[in-house]
């Protein structure tokens, strides 16, 4: 009785902890808990208690696929289009579900995961933040450290002066 996604989460787990590229440790945790969610949401179905479906719940596993995608390919130029015809979806209607799934668009959460891994970037590394800037995907760093700076608080560079004062 376990939907046919949380497998494919599982492969992907195993798939991210076997190539061992770089920040694997993270994208495990990452997918770990996307498999607990995927648990605790499957047994929340199967509570009597719960007797509603919300709308779009039989979809949540066909954004796996999506989701997976991006936390995968992060780097590239990913557009809604792409994700939504890998889900063999209408646009709009992929927007509609993304959104009511994650509380974002697919843009504001390619963003987000771009953003967590630059941020482990400035804290593990000594990489520039021109070259962080790219390893996330972004060619320009200026647009870069403004989305830094409007999600954390902070430039990227303060961000790092901050860890070096709590390594010193």
């Amino acid at each position: 009785g376990i939907p046919l996604y949380v497998f494919e989460a599982f492969e992907t787990l195993y798939a991210e902890y076997e190539t061992r590229t770089p920040f694997f440790d993270t994208a495990l945790t990452y997918k770990l808990m996307h498999i607990m969610v995927l648990f605790g949401r499957a047994a929340a179905r199967l509570d009597p208690a719960w007797n509603i479906r919300t709308k779009g719940a039989i979809n949540l596993g066909l954004l796996t696929t999506s989701l997976a995608y991006i936390n995968n390919n992060y780097t590239e130029n990913i557009t809604t289009e792409a994700l939504a015809d890998m889900e063999h979806m209408s646009v709009s209607h992929f927007r509609r579900l993304f959104k009511t799934k994650t509380s974002m668009t697919p843009t504001q959460y390619i963003t987000i995961v771009r953003l967590k891994f630059a941020e482990e970037l400035l804290r593990k590394t000594d990489m520039n933040i021109k070259q962080i800037a790219a390893a996330v995907g972004y060619d320009n760093q200026l647009y870069f450290s403004k989305l830094f700076s409007n999600h954390f608080g902070k430039s990227p560079k303060s961000y790092r002066l901050d860890r070096d004062k709590t390594k010193g």
